[in-house]
């Protein structure tokens, strides 16, 4: 079976999904066609999961996807937004080419329910885009729950649909766990990875959240996804209570971040409430196979994973932080995480990923293509 990956920018969860099919499903071959950076410029690891690397080029996607789509006998698209003009590109392809291959569209984050801007595509361009792909694809998958909700009311969907959350390889799960640094200084430490934004208010325009947080003399520790983040790197020589570390391989970060007590996954909810009430980062799942309890505000999906399993707690007021962390609230969760560590990983619920790609494959012949008649131009393919 012979996967087409399709995302403007390859992400943690793609890195993730071809890790646990290629390792439960020995016989499946994944290509990625992308335009940003590939998953090794981007995180410092991924490349070697995937059978070949197609870089589409701005002002010629079609071209380059039409291509693909004719000189590689795909049987499925996966493609992954956001935003979700590769999706309507591949469709549009299949169509004028007449390619079986059904497409399964991933929702990475519904657009819609977000204030904020996505890159520099106008916002009705990119709900029209949102809808169309919804609509058009043969099937959908989504993070959460509340988003599948939202999205099903919002544009009134009939395509079969699944919730896969933001699972783990059991390979990126620590073996061992540091020694805790609070053992050693009798303080609380709190870790922060991921995105960040500055002077936006967005969901991760988080400066004024660790300001607040280190006030209340805990340490906060910032792995963020750029090599530079110069706003929150000040912040470092602001307080002596908040370090910033840079940025680390997904391997390397989950081994580093067992040294910390508390996990953060708590947004600036100004502009994007309903975005945050959809979305459950791959932090959240990152920070429990950590053994780390996470710490969030009342986002719903992260609030209905943090009751549903006990591991972490929700901070109504950021002010009492301190006191919640202390609290036998927290000494609970910390037990609980360390019993579930190993619950949420790709191996144990790829099988659900894989029974919905056969759904679809079962109804289509393979994908046909006019390899004969295709004069094949130089597109740059990235071996590894």
């Amino acid at each position: 079976m012979k996967i087409l990956f399709l995302q403007p920018q390859p992400c943690i969860r793609a890195l993730k999904y071809g890790r646990g099919l290629k390792k439960m499903y020995p016989g499946v071959e994944i290509i990625f066609a992308y335009l940003g950076k590939t998953l090794n410029e981007f995180y410092g690891e991924g490349n070697e999961i995937f059978n070949g690397w197609w870089k589409l080029k701005k002002g010629k996607v079609e071209e380059n996807l039409e291509q693909i789509l004719k000189s590689e006998s795909v049987d499925l698209i996966h493609s992954h937004n956001a935003p979700d003009y590769l999706t309507l590109t591949a469709l549009k392809i299949k169509e004028s080419l007449g390619i079986a291959a059904p497409l399964i569209h991933d929702v990475h984050d519904l657009i819609s329910t977000r204030i904020t801007p996505y890159g520099n595509r106008a916002r009705d361009t990119l709900l029209t885009e949102e809808e169309a792909a919804l609509r058009k694809s043969d099937g959908i998958i989504f993070v959460s729950s509340v988003m599948k909700e939202m999205a099903e009311e919002r544009y009134d969907l009939t395509a079969p649909s699944v919730v896969f959350p933001n699972y783990i390889p059991k390979d990126l799960i620590p073996c061992q766990l540091q020694e805790k640094l609070s053992r050693r200084d009798g303080k609380i430490h709190l870790v922060y990875e991921g995105t960040v934004d500055s002077g936006t208010n967005s969901h991760y325009d988080l400066v004024n959240i660790f300001r607040q947080i280190a006030k209340q003399g805990i340490f906060v520790h910032l792995y963020v996804s750029k090599e530079q983040h110069p706003i929150y790197k000040n912040l470092s020589r602001e307080s002596s209570f908040i370090h910033y570390h840079g940025k680390l391989s997904p391997t390397n970060l989950l081994e580093e971040i067992t040294q910390y007590d508390f996990g953060w996954a708590g947004f600036n909810g100004a502009k994007n409430q309903e975005h945050l009430d959809t979305a459950l980062p791959n932090k959240a799942i990152e920070y429990v196979s950590a053994g780390l309890p996470v710490i969030s505000f009342g986002h719903l999906s992260l609030k209905r994973f943090i009751e549903q399993y006990g591991v972490g707690i929700i901070c109504k007021e950021i002010n009492n932080l301190k006191h919640l962390l202390a609290s036998e609230e927290a000494k609970k969760a910390k037990e609980e995480v360390m019993r579930r560590r190993f619950d949420f990983t790709l191996e144990k619920n790829i099988s659900c990923l894989w029974d919905f790609y056969q759904s679809f494959l079962r109804e289509t012949d393979p994908v046909v293509t006019s390899k004969k008649i295709f004069q094949k131009e130089e597109l740059s393919l990235i071996t590894v």
